[in-house]
């Protein structure tokens, strides 16, 4: 009974994240080969992270809040792109151990009057991965 009973808890939990996800992560084009595979939350925010479907590699996340730790004030610019259809500037990614890694991020403001932001970072080695993963961010559809 209990090797039938670990894997149905396995089963239930994985269900019950990607509801939770499909709630507060924003959503993915259909025709990417993406899903939520992981979230994580605190008091005040949500983190949501893609990856390719089949695979535990994140290829993006999301932080979702009003305190992000990233500070484009401070952030070395990489030009300009659109996220959910807005537009954005996207800055180099600090602590990449690879110096040629095409990995980017961008704060994007999603409600001013709350200070509600959206810290989205992107990791790439190719050319052909950054294009990829910045043609579905252009795509999402952010809940709130």
């Amino acid at each position: 009974m209990k090797t039938i009973v670990v894997p149905l808890a396995l089963v239930l939990a994985t269900l019950i994240g990607q509801a939770r996800a499909a709630d507060t992560c924003p959503a993915l084009p259909n025709n990417s080969d993406m899903e939520w595979g992981h979230q994580s939350e605190g008091p005040d925010f949500e983190v949501c992270y893609a990856t390719l479907k089949g695979s535990k590699t994140i290829v993006f996340g999301i932080y979702l809040g009003n305190f992000p730790s990233f500070d484009a004030k401070k952030g070395t610019s990489l030009g300009e792109g659109k996220i959910g259809g807005r537009s954005i500037t996207w800055y180099r990614m600090s602590g990449t151990s690879n110096p040629a890694s095409l990995s980017r991020q961008a704060l994007l403001m999603l409600n001013e009057k709350e200070g509600y932001v959206a810290h989205v970072w992107v990791y790439a080695n190719t050319t052909q991965e950054l294009e990829s993963r910045l043609s579905v961010l252009q795509h999402i559809t952010f809940n709130k």
